[in-house]
């Protein structure tokens, strides 16, 4: 019960918090939706706190997302967007790793294809990839967001437009309206399954303590990457030299200073014009002992990321009832508070 309630109040620090900031000023969402897409989500989130084979998927991008929620609060009370949206968002997208790569070619926590991330003011060439660094592709995702946002008004819209494409989400709504009973039918399964899916896991998200206490749900607590790079390591402009070449200089291993800086690719090659986070030489032993628990989550395991992805689209196959009629639930029992907010699920307010 003691390490419950340490386990809570760690939630309600980084995450807890984002629920209370979402009804407040600097917030655009509110909580409402429509009842057909609230049905789905709560039947969706009944099938991951039951069936195993989404419950662990769930809870490891969860917790990997975890090491970036002081980007997400930073990102989030910046632009006006949910935090947790944003967590849920990176979940969904690519299990919480920074190395994720999808089939057409998207990277990065925020799974950017490189035309979007050079359209976001995003750094990509051939030595260094801002897609791959968490601060700055979430930074700009909530950017992203808040664009879809203003444009929808509506939540599930906004994602749906995040994965589909804002031309084609037009082009449907022109068709079928706005109703998402109706418009569901119309948008591609991949599309329908990530909105539904975003808003499962913000709901778990903002009753997180009675779904770890009710259903066993848990989310570990593991080192802040925010905290880390600004604890223990300093920023320094570099102009032609590689990461090999400062890793000699200063007398540190080179596999620190890529945990640091994962935006640069390729070690041997020079820098131009970039700031680096290079490890204070008091605090280098601390460092390499919290970069091996990210080791240990797969943090730069590609293939780690998307094997978890496969897992859940496998499931989620196997669980399928018909087209329209999205997850097979299997009675489950929310409390009067839970059940309410899958009735109130996030809008754009201006």
């Amino acid at each position: 019960m003691r390490l419950f309630r340490q386990r809570e109040s760690m939630w309600r620090k980084f995450f807890g918090a984002f629920a209370v900031y979402s009804a407040l000023s600097f917030s655009p969402l509110s909580l409402k939706a429509a009842p057909p897409l609230a049905k789905s989500v709560s039947n969706y989130v009944a099938h991951v706190l039951k069936a195993d084979s989404l419950k662990l998927p769930a809870e490891t991008a969860l917790t990997r997302t975890h090491w970036f929620s002081t980007y997400y609060l930073r990102s989030g009370k910046g632009h006006h967007v949910d935090p947790l949206l944003l967590a849920s968002m990176d979940a969904t997208e690519t299990a919480g790793g920074i190395y994720a790569p999808s089939d057409a070619g998207a990277t990065g926590v925020a799974a950017f294809l490189q035309k979007t991330g050079k359209s976001l003011g995003l750094r990509i060439d051939s030595i260094v990839d801002e897609r791959l660094d968490p601060e700055k592709a979430i930074g700009a995702q909530a950017r992203f967001s808040r664009y879809y946002f203003k444009r929808f008004k509506e939540a599930y819209l906004a994602l749906a437009a995040y994965n589909l494409g804002e031309t084609k989400l037009r082009k449907l709504i022109k068709k079928h309206g706005r109703n998402w009973e109706i418009l569901a039918d119309y948008l591609p399964k991949e599309t329908r399954e990530h909105v539904i899916k975003v808003l499962s896991l913000w709901s778990i998200q903002m009753h997180y303590p009675y779904f770890r206490k009710k259903y066993n749900f848990l989310v570990l607590e593991l080192p802040n990457y925010a905290y880390l790079r600004e604890k223990f390591a300093y920023k320094k402009r570099v102009d032609g030299k590689s990461l090999e070449e400062i890793a000699r200089k200063y007398k540190i291993k080179k596999g620190l200073l890529e945990f640091l800086n994962p935006a640069v690719k390729n070690s041997k090659k020079r820098i131009s014009d970039y700031e680096l986070f290079i490890p204070k030489k008091e605090n280098v032993k601390d460092l390499e002992a919290h970069m091996k628990s990210f080791e240990n989550y797969n943090w730069k395991d590609a293939a780690a990321s998307v094997s978890m992805l496969r897992r859940v689209a496998n499931a989620n196959k196997r669980i399928e009832k018909k087209k329209g009629d999205f997850y097979k639930v299997r009675k489950i029992k929310f409390p009067r508070e839970i059940k309410g907010t899958f009735r109130r699920l996030p809008y754009w307010r201006p």
